[in-house]
């Protein structure tokens, strides 16, 4: 039987359709499967850190410190902050768990609209309340600097912050403009709820950084988009 050419042309450009679909969905044997791409900013020895954590903490530290490079920000912060906190998590989780609740316990009974002399008078014969003055944001942590140098809060009572010591309140009564940002002051009333005191807390915080320093390479997953922000920890001695 004879086929038309126009016939026997269209056959033909079918038939190396459906030959270039096969081969576009067979697997390439020759090339690994791509790594799967992580969700969280890091994993330290089964401890994550995540995206979010990060990038909450950016706008304040370019605020405070513009001239800060971006990737000396996040050491900072994940230094200071948010590793051993999230390490405290763990390592605390019973004491830790007991100071969230105790400090809840005080913010329900103050509530939302409370003010710095609601604070002073709730907690005046409490061990960890205590009134400061000419505090810098450098002896403070972090979530209590955000809250306590903000000009809308002063006079203000902070919802319960969690720091890597444990959970504080605070409010600022004044707040005294500096030459800079980083030389604010405030005076304030810190009411801390933590897990353990600042001397034991500090040789556990220098503990953790040996600790991390020693880790395999296999225990400490980084997203490459973080890893020039991973501080750096010292070595164990030999």
């Amino acid at each position: 039987m004879r086929v038309h050419p126009r016939v026997r042309h269209a056959l033909i450009i079918a038939l190396l359709s459906l030959a270039n679909a096969s081969c576009d969905d067979a697997p390439d044997k020759g090339k690994p499967d791509p790594a799967p791409v992580m969700k969280e900013a890091m994993v330290l020895d089964g401890v994550a850190i995540t995206r979010k954590e990060i990038e909450d903490w950016l706008p304040y530290l370019r605020e405070v410190s513009p001239s800060t490079g971006h990737n000396s920000g996040m050491r900072y912060l994940l230094d200071r902050y948010l590793i051993p906190m999230a390490f405290a998590r763990t390592k605390f989780a019973t004491r830790h768990e007991e100071q969230r609740k105790n400090a809840e316990g005080i913010a329900k009974v103050l509530g939302d609209s409370a003010g710095y002399a609601e604070l002073l008078e709730r907690t005046r014969k409490f061990s960890g309340a205590e009134v400061l003055t000419d505090l810098l944001r450098t002896d403070l942590p972090l979530p209590e600097q955000r809250w306590l140098f903000d000009d809308a809060n002063v006079g203000r009572v902070s919802p319960v912050l969690e720091t890597a010591q444990g959970f504080s309140l605070v409010a600022a009564s004044d707040k005294q403009p500096g030459l800079t940002k980083a030389f604010d002051r405030v005076d304030a009333i810190l009411v801390r709820f933590y897990t353990h005191t600042a001397k034991d807390h500090g040789k556990w915080c220098q503990a953790l950084k040996v600790r991390l320093g020693s880790l395999a390479p296999e225990a400490i997953k980084v997203h490459p988009e973080f890893r020039d922000a991973l501080p750096n920890w010292p070595k164990p001695k030999k």
